[in-house]
């Protein structure tokens, strides 16, 4: 999986294709984004498989 993006516009082929993830989401003990504005699926994907292998 490539590195995530930090901004795809929407409706877009690369929204649905390319993870997205704004760096402002993570928080010292937290992490907070708004869907589909800071992350859309793929970067959830990307997301939930990183945690997923730690």
């Amino acid at each position: 999986m490539d590195k995530p993006n930090s901004n795809v516009t929407q409706n877009t082929w690369a929204f649905l294709r390319d993870a997205m993830i704004t760096p402002t989401g993570f928080r010292e003990y937290d992490a907070r984004w708004r869907f589909p504005d800071d992350i859309n699926l793929p970067g959830i994907t990307a997301l939930g498989l990183g945690l997923g292998t730690q």
